[in-house]
């Protein structure tokens, strides 16, 4: 969608949206490359997934991250498992099992109970290890702990359980050592660790663990119980835009891309995206204006995702069999960002034709001119259908022709309506004639320009 903003200096704004409503053919899924640490463009995530059996309809970057580690800033969940946590409260988007979602305060805890009946809490899960807590890695965060300091490091082997909500590992100490650095992380291992700085009383509940010893670790969540049935959960450490209806305003200043993730009042929901820093292109937009923006289009519940130059939006058209870029990155193309949000297509592909796509999707064409079209097909599961032998004619009463191969010949004003037929499957397309175009210029605001005057070798948009 684009439009112009009434605002001085603003101009021409881009945003890019889909609805999602809860299905099961179709499911949101939360992805982060190989490993949790480290970051990755978005369409290099579109080709892993594919090469691991998951088909993308679209995708958003998600979460705020470092630039240093790539590691999320949030908590997050994926298919039920905790793939990040931090200390502290958050609100978050939880998504069901049937992938309906909420919103609510999203705060994690995971404990440690050792066998001389004292316990101490785990304050980080799959974060980079600072001086004044503890931390569980797990092998999702990566092949090694990248820690660059002293501290102390526990791997605990034979693991019984799940790193999930409302549920428990029980596990082994395998070894209790100190390094001055990081360490590899075991495949199917897990690692405590601390630093030497960190408070007396957490370097001495894990060096004090024993060899051999067989210890507990639960993880839970306060508050809204629904969280111990989120499949996927995001925390938002990017502002909380919009609760239970109520449309938030003060943020900090500032006109920026933007990412953000809606839930409707019918349920529905909403990825969204606005470019920005684009003069002539997208303004970009402050939060406040984000929230506005996302109520009007029927969210009671919002968060801001990461924005700027990590902002892009994947979308799959009908009849491809990939994703295309939608949106216009600020950086002059994508940026390694930490984590993604997709659209995931369940289905397996039947050949059986279902839909026809004639692209271009929109088209003007001044009289005496003529553009190709392309017709693709799309099966029951959204998948793409070759074509062969499909038939374009045009049906109006003016003199604009199309041949059967899609060339369409703008003979005279007016809309032509062109129909392409492949096995009793028809799709249709209007294209705009236009004999003499009304031409307007305009400055970045919007407002018209009638003249304009200007020095030689300098320039105006």
């Amino acid at each position: 969608n684009k439009w112009y903003s009434d605002q001085s200096g603003v101009g021409q704004q881009v945003e890019n949206y889909i609805m999602y409503k809860p299905n099961n053919l179709v499911e949101p899924i939360i992805t982060h490359g190989d490993y949790l640490y480290g970051a990755s463009k978005i369409d290099k995530e579109v080709t892993r997934l594919k090469n691991i059996g998951i088909h993308s309809l679209a995708g958003i970057n998600a979460d705020f991250f470092s630039l240093q580690t790539g590691l999320p800033m949030s908590n997050i969940i994926s298919d039920g498992k905790i793939m990040t946590k931090s200390q502290g409260a958050q609100y978050g988007i939880g998504i069901l099992d049937d992938n309906t979602a909420f919103m609510s305060k999203f705060i994690i805890y995971s404990t440690l109970y050792k066998n001389d009946g004292t316990s101490v809490s785990i304050h980080h899960i799959n974060k980079l290890r600072q001086p004044y807590a503890i931390y569980m890695m797990t092998d999702d965060f990566g092949t090694q702990t990248y820690n660059t300091s002293n501290g102390y490091d526990v791997i605990l082997t034979d693991i019984k359980g799940e790193v999930k909500i409302g549920s428990e590992i029980i596990a082994t100490v395998e070894s209790i050592d100190e390094y001055n650095g990081s360490i590899a992380i075991p495949e199917d291992k897990i690692i405590l660790t601390v630093d030497s700085n960190a408070p007396e009383e957490y370097v001495q509940a894990l060096t004090t663990l024993e060899v051999g010893e067989e210890i507990k670790i639960t993880f839970g969540v306060e508050g809204d119980e629904r969280w111990n049935n989120a499949k996927l959960g995001i925390g938002a450490t990017g502002d909380v835009l919009i609760e239970n209806g109520t449309v938030y305003s003060e943020f900090e200043a500032g006109a920026h891309p933007r990412t953000a993730l809606g839930i409707t009042k019918d349920g529905n929901i909403m990825f969204y995206t606005i470019d920005g820093r684009q003069t002539g292109y997208s303004y970009g937009v402050q939060l406040k204006t984000l929230a506005k923006r996302m109520a009007e289009l029927g969210c009671v519940d919002a968060i801001n995702l990461d924005g700027g130059g990590s902002t892009c939006y994947v979308v799959q058209f009908p009849g491809d069999s990939s994703t295309t870029l939608v949106n216009k990155p600020s950086d002059g193309g994508l940026r390694n960002v930490s984590n993604f949000l997709f659209l995931k297509n369940n289905q397996n592909p039947t050949g059986v034709i279902d839909k026809i796509t004639i692209y271009p999707l929109t088209s003007y064409v001044l009289v005496g001119n003529s553009v190709q079209l392309t017709a693709k097909g799309t099966d029951t599961s959204y998948y793409p259908v070759d074509l062969l032998g499909v038939d374009f004619t045009v049906k109006n009463n003016s003199n604009n022709t199309v041949t059967k191969t899609g060339y369409f010949t703008a003979v005279e004003d007016g809309i032509s309506t062109v129909y392409a037929t492949f096995k009793n499957i028809t799709g249709i397309t209007n294209i705009v004639c236009v004999d003499k175009p009304t031409i307007k210029v305009t400055k970045e605001n919007g407002s018209i320009i009638n003249d304009i005057t200007i020095n030689r070798e300098k320039s105006i948009t």
